[in-house]
């Protein structure tokens, strides 16, 4: 497996990322603004944004002012938030489908959106980035690294995982519940919880055995 970095230009995206439009605004308020998770339920895109800085609260709000986009808002802490936004599939995400690559996070930047993904080899990496410029955008493989150990987590366990580390799920008390999680994610209580103890499994599995902190 291999993760890579892709930097795709704000000018070539037009109207193909919903945060496009706030990019300004981020950099103005100095926040971080990142999507941890994408999920795809029917003709609509469920991101989960996470927004850290002084002024995160303004930047999730700009984010909910179209009405009906915001399902859910959760504040981590006074410059931390999470926010669950819908909107209509992307051509970008759809290209990213079509490959065998799959979304880990992106990010906004000043001039590109970062995007974090992974593939099973480098020519997977390098089909996205080639079906990207076909379909009109500006992408650059910014970094490429090889992904070692044997248990690497599928993309549906990688995004129940982060759900739940981002949701607060293993604090105690419990930031978000199982149901609440399986919601978000389009899925009964029971697969949450299944596919979520095969993500530990694997990851503790990896620790144990490479022994990196």
């Amino acid at each position: 497996m291999f993760q890579a970095e892709l930097g795709i230009l704000w000018d070539s995206m037009s109207d193909h990322c919903f945060l496009e439009s706030f990019r300004g605004r981020i950099s103005e308020l100095a926040c971080q603004v990142r999507v941890a998770l994408i999920v795809q339920q029917g003709e609509r895109l469920r991101h989960l944004v996470e927004a850290r800085g002084q002024m995160a609260r303004q930047i999730v709000d700009a984010v909910a002012d179209p009405p009906g986009h915001v399902s859910i808002t959760r504040p981590i802490s006074r410059t931390h938030y999470l926010t669950v936004v819908e909107t209509p599939v992307c051509p970008s995400y759809c290209i990213l489908t079509s490959s065998s690559c799959f979304l880990l996070q992106e990010t906004v930047g000043a001039e590109c959106m970062l995007w974090s993904v992974m593939g099973e080899s480098v020519g997977e990496v390098k089909f996205l980035v080639r079906k990207l410029r076909e379909g009109g955008m500006t992408a650059t493989v910014m970094r490429i690294a090889k992904i070692t150990g044997g248990r690497s987590l599928t993309a549906r366990q990688e995004e129940v995982l982060r759900l739940a580390y981002m949701s607060g799920f293993f604090e105690s008390p419990h930031g978000s519940s199982v149901r609440q999680l399986a919601k978000a994610l389009g899925c009964s209580p029971s697969t949450f919880v299944r596919l979520l103890r095969i993500a530990e499994r694997k990851v503790t599995a990896e620790k144990l055995q490479t022994g990196r902190a």
